[in-house]
This record gives C-alpha cells, sequence and structure tokens, in this order.
C-alpha cells in the first residue's frame, strides 16, 4: 500500500529510514495539520454533525433529537409536534407563566432517538431516556453549527504517528465526515486538501476555502448570522436567571484550558450594566469580580469580565456571543496573533 506523507516532520522523521519500500509523498503545509484537540476539529465536527440542538425545547439537551411527529404534554397542554414549525409554539407555551415547571413529557412511547453521528435508537420508556443521558454525560461538544454546509466530496490526509501508518481518506458526506473527525486518536495528525466548498444554507451562496485559517474563519464568520435558538434569548436574562454556571470548554492561546477552569463555580448578578456583581468560586477560595455588556441585544453586543488578582486573566477582555442557549453560552473573540478563542459556560 502507498503511503502519503503530507506533514513536513513526517517527511523529515521518514527520510531517516532509506532502505523502506519508495513512497509517494504528499507535502502539506505544517499549518494546514490538526489534531482532535484543535478548536477547528471540534468546528469541522459541529457543522457535519446530525442536528441534535434545534429540538432542545423538547428533550432539554443535544445529546440528541427526536425524530417527529412525537406526542407530547406541557404546562398542562397536550400537543402533537410533527415539524420544527411547532418548535416555536412549544417554547411560546413554556413562556406563558413564569410559576410552572416548563418539563415536557413524551406521551406516545416508544420515540426514535439520533445521536450527533447520526446513529438511531429506539426508546421505550422515559427511564430508558434518563439512563442514555446519564451515560453520554455532559451535551456541551454537541451544538451543531446549522447554517453552512461543506460540499463533497473532499480529501482528508491522515497520517499516524506511532505505526508510521499514513492514508488518504475520500469523505462523501457529513456522516463520513463526523466521524472521521471524531474516532482519531491521539497520535494521529490530519490534513485537509485544499480547496474545497463551502456553502451557506440560507442562499446557496458558496466559499472556495484555501486552507485551515481560512476555513476556521469562514465558519465564525457565518455562524454569527444564523442561530439555532427557538424563542429570543438575552444573554444577560440567560446569566443572571439560570446559573450558577461552569466553563464546560475553554480554548485559548492554542490550546485546549479547560481543566485550569476545573471546580470553579461562577455567579453573575445584576442588570450587565457597568460594574455588575461577579463571582468565582473555587472550594474554600472566593474571588469577586464584574461584568459587562456592551451594545446588548445587537449584532455587536460584547461582554467583558473582570477579576480581582491574576488567577482568571485569561477570561477577561471582551468576548462576542458565538451560541446561546438558556443553559449553554458560547463565546468567542480574536486575540492579537490572529487566533480565535473560545469561552463556554454551562449550567452548573
Amino acid at each position: 500500500m502507498k503511503n502519503f506523507i503530507w506533514f513536513v516532520v513526517v517527511v523529515l522523521a521518514f527520510s531517516t529510514y532509506s532502505c523502506q519500500e519508495e513512497e509517494e509523498k504528499v507535502e502539506q503545509n505544517t499549518a494546514d495539520s490538526f489534531t482532535k484537540s484543535n478548536a477547528i476539529a471540534s468546528l469541522i465536527m459541529r457543522v457535519s454533525q446530525n442536528e441534535t440542538s434545534a429540538d432542545n425545547v423538547l428533550d432539554n439537551t443535544s445529546l440528541f433529537s427526536v425524530k417527529l411527529p412525537v406526542g407530547i404534554t406541557v404546562d398542562g397542554h397536550d400537543e402533537y409536534v410533527t415539524s420544527t414549525i411547532d418548535f416555536l409554539e412549544i417554547q411560546g407555551i413554556k413562556d406563558e407563566h413564569s410559576y410552572d415547571d416548563d418539563v415536557v413529557t413524551f406521551t406516545n412511547w416508544p420515540i426514535t432517538v439520533s445521536f450527533p453521528d447520526y446513529q438511531t435508537t429506539t426508546v421505550e420508556n422515559l427511564a430508558q431516556l434518563n439512563a442514555i443521558k446519564s451515560q453520554m454525560g455532559s451535551d456541551d461538544s454537541y451544538h451543531e453549527i446549522s447554517c453552512i454546509d461543506f460540499v463533497f466530496p473532499f480529501n482528508i490526509n491522515k497520517y499516524n504517528t506511532n505505526n508510521q501508518v499514513a492514508n488518504t481518506k475520500v469523505v462523501h458526506n457529513d456522516t463520513e465526515l463526523y466521524n472521521f473527525i471524531n474516532d482519531l486518536q491521539s497520535d494521529e495528525i490530519v490534513g485537509i486538501v485544499y480547496p474545497l466548498t463551502l456553502k451557506k444554507q440560507n442562499d446557496g451562496t458558496t466559499f472556495i476555502i484555501n486552507s485551515n485559517t481560512e476555513l476556521e474563519a469562514k465558519i465564525i464568520e457565518t455562524v454569527n448570522t444564523c442561530s439555532t435558538n427557538t424563542g429570543t434569548l438575552e444573554l444577560a436574562n440567560v446569566l443572571t436567571n439560570n446559573g450558577p454556571w461552569r466553563i464546560s470548554y475553554c480554548y485559548y492561546d492554542n490550546q485546549v484550558t479547560t481543566d485550569y477552569y476545573n471546580g470553579y463555580v461562577f455567579v453573575f448578578t445584576g442588570d450587565g450594566g457597568s460594574n455588575s456583581p461577579l463571582s468565582a468560586v473555587k472550594g474554600v477560595n472566593y474571588i469577586t469580580g464584574t461584568w459587562h455588556l456592551h451594545d446588548p441585544n445587537t449584532a455587536d453586543e460584547k461582554l467583558d469580565l473582570g477579576f480581582e488578582g491574576d488567577v482568571l486573566q485569561d477570561l477577561e477582555s471582551g468576548w462576542n456571543i458565538y451560541h446561546l442557549e438558556s443553559t449553554y453560552v458560547e463565546l468567542i473573540r480574536e486575540g492579537s496573533d490572529n487566533e480565535h478563542y473560545f469561552l463556554t459556560f454551562t449550567k452548573n
């Protein structure tokens, strides 16, 4: 089998093995190589995954979506949901009163659920559904980006640094792309063979992409114009009414730093004006701070965070809203090196 060597470091490493069979070399810029832990891998997976967030008004999770039609009850109303258009009506029922529990109960078991990797399963009852949620854990990684698509097919090179096996994968659809990235191991490096094409869902506009930098920038640029939310959410209300919060994902200075914030609980109070109170608590450590919204409820809305001391200094400065749900707030900002930093708060 021919080995495809596309990563420059890999090419240098292989030069020491002169006695090996002659290999076909496909060289690729190191800037366009990445692993599963890089932010771009998460973006690719969220664009290509099965949509699981759009129906959160029903199942309150992005771990899976529920196949329609389905019967439910919510706040004393019996409803038969046949299409995504009905989600707005369900959200309206939930928003009608502040004193009810807004719990959706499925009434026509069994139901079918679809996972981010496009697998489906039949669920016989609520106990089984709750067991699936418990087994899968947090849904932080499963919030899809549904307003832009990849145009297939295209090629991805993969190299395993452990066994020095290299090959090229032709991806033909979202299912193959999602599972290819999702199944990557820690010792595998991949690189997209550019150019590739992206297409906006709303108007069919296409974009030719020639690098990882362009791909990441176009996904981020496009997602700012779309949303998977049902109903209208305001960041100030979400932060103050749905906490406390924990940091479920942080990508900063070209590395995932989520573990650094494990154990911290964040509480937002006030209205988002200047010096609104903010606290971060971890065990006996209590850090005070402030938060402030600039241009609230507009396309230019930014969130500033400030903390005493320098323990949480990387969280400060202007964050843009990237994705907003009642229990999930994803923020993004551009660093001085043109890299994008990500910060996600999830209801604790």
